[in-house]
């Protein structure tokens, strides 16, 4: 006998699919540097992404808190596709930095607030089912979703090269409606307590562990940023690479995200502070061992490594 998907449970696979379908990844850079953005911008533009995105972090938990969960992502949403339909009209820098302010809210808006929303739903209606099994599903569905993105994006972008970014923001449009779908039985700011956000963001600084990991992991980011997201297919595609091969590259990248996903939680140490320091030390040998490379084989190898090691290290 077939049991039935919940239907908070079956948006939220469906929200995953959907939100899979970004067809600009592959193609960002290549479009940036041929619209006459300097590498040097790009790599400023990144880091302004994750800067906005920390900055931002505290003001829109706040906002999750006191307005609910579902608001908070189908805003991001929102956000996330003017971010996209911001990138036509793009031909200069200003430009960018309104795209990373758009792209750092819409992060900041979506942190943990899907994942806060379906936690609460297992937890308050459907106690039998695994929190971590459903999650995991709905990341393997983003990935086969993002792989079959991947596959067709270049070929998009040679028939025409805005042609991904406006479909890119059509979806998160569309998903910015279909997240309100959900039922969020109890708003959040109804259960807690009232934040002032200055006190908390003060509290939470003085926690030393906190400051430390914050510092570090914001170093990370920029790091990968401006080593993979910035310059990888760029770099392969001046190394040899054809554009409509960039799409073979991630889908190969997405599929060994996905098997590590799976097999991490069978590899985890009992100490947390080890399994975070062994998955951080994999990244930086990745890159140590092949990210300089200046050969087309050994970059590809980087880029098929880093990747899936840096989203295991965040599953982490």
């Amino acid at each position: 006998m077939v049991t039935a998907i919940p239907p908070n449970i079956l948006r939220y696979y469906l929200l995953r699919l959907f939100s899979g379908f970004i067809f600009t990844y592959v193609i960002q850079a290549i479009f940036l540097l041929s619209r006459g953005i300097t590498v040097a911008q790009l790599a400023v533009f990144a880091s302004l992404v994750v800067i906005f995105s920390t900055v931002l972090e505290i003001p829109a938990g706040y906002m999750a808190d006191r307005f609910g969960r579902k608001f908070s992502v189908s805003l991001s949403y929102f956000v996330s596709g003017l971010a996209y339909l911001a990138f036509v009209p793009a031909n200069d820098f200003n430009g960018l930095v309104v795209i990373a302010f758009l792209r750092g809210l819409s992060s900041a808006l979506s942190s943990g607030a899907l994942e806060s929303l379906m936690y609460d739903e297992i937890q308050q209606n459907w106690p039998g089912l695994s929190f971590l099994k459903v999650t995991t599903n709905g990341t393997n569905i983003a990935i086969a979703a993002a792989a079959l993105a991947a596959f067709v994006s270049p070929i998009i972008y040679i028939a025409n090269p805005v042609a991904p970014f406006v479909l890119s923001g059509a979806v998160s449009l569309a998903l910015s409606i279909f997240v309100l779908f959900f039922q969020e039985k109890s708003r959040s700011h109804e259960v807690l307590r009232n934040l002032k956000i200055l006190d908390g963001l003060k509290n939470v600084w003085k926690i030393e562990p906190i400051r430390l990991i914050v510092l570090i992991d914001l170093c990370l980011l920029i790091f990968v940023n401006l080593y993979y997201m910035v310059l990888f297919f760029p770099k392969i595609q001046s190394l040899g690479m054809k554009v409509e091969y960039l799409g073979i590259v991630d889908v190969v990248t997405l599929a060994i995200t996905s098997v590590l996903l799976q097999w991490i939680s069978r590899r985890l140490f009992k100490n947390e502070k080890t399994t975070l320091a062994v998955y951080s030390l994999a990244v930086a040998v990745a890159f140590v061992l092949f990210g300089l490379s200046s050969t087309l084989l050994p970059a590809l190898i980087f880029g098929m490594l880093f990747d899936p090691l840096w989203n295991t290290r965040i599953h982490v």
